[in-house]
């Protein structure tokens, strides 16, 4: 599955591209629970949050990304 960067153009296409990647990959439960997930600091992430949080952000363009 080939999904492109968001580059702030195209987000209403990458986003629905981007939750079907995420359920391909298993990793849709938690942006699901976006709101308990909310409430978690990065330094008490879980591997499976860090795994999640990494193909989001490889799936953004340089200029989105920072």
């Amino acid at each position: 599955m080939s999904l492109g960067k968001f580059d702030r153009a195209n987000f209403s296409y990458w986003k629905e591209q981007m939750h079907d990647y995420l359920i391909v990959k298993g990793q849709i439960d938690l942006v699901e629970n976006a709101t308990a997930l909310s409430n978690i600091k990065p330094d008490e992430w879980t591997r499976k949050d860090r795994i999640m949080h990494g193909t989001i952000r490889m799936h953004l363009s340089d200029l989105v990304y920072y």
